[in-house]
């Protein structure tokens, strides 16, 4: 009974230890200010990028755009590549682009 008692305190000390150890070096995805955007996961230059006023989505890496003002207009429209399937979530995104007659989310082909 007594090294029953110890296997299982030993059991929840290490498990203890592994879930500070997770914490400890848990990744969380870094949010990227671009154009009037905040962009989360992917990475700018490959999966995504400015180009003049439009946000370009280069591939079908998940991404989370969200307006960095939310109670704003977003002047910045979103273009989606030919040939792309784009992965995106949109949390709380108002474009509006009234310098050109664009739509705010562009298939590009």
């Amino acid at each position: 009974m007594k090294t029953r008692k110890k296997v299982i305190a030993l059991a929840i000390s290490v498990f203890l230890l592994l879930c500070a150890f997770g914490e400890m070096f848990s990744v969380s995805a870094e949010e990227i200010a671009l154009g009037n955007f905040h962009i989360t996961g992917g990475q700018q230059g490959t999966d995504y990028d400015l180009e003049g006023t439009s946000l370009v989505i280069k591939t079908d890496t998940p991404l989370i755009i969200k307006n960095i003002n939310p109670d704003a207009v977003n002047t910045t429209n979103i273009r989606i590549q030919n040939g792309i399937t784009a992965n995106i979530t949109l949390a709380g995104v108002n474009i509006q682009n009234t310098t050109s007659n664009d739509s705010p989310i562009n298939m590009m082909g």
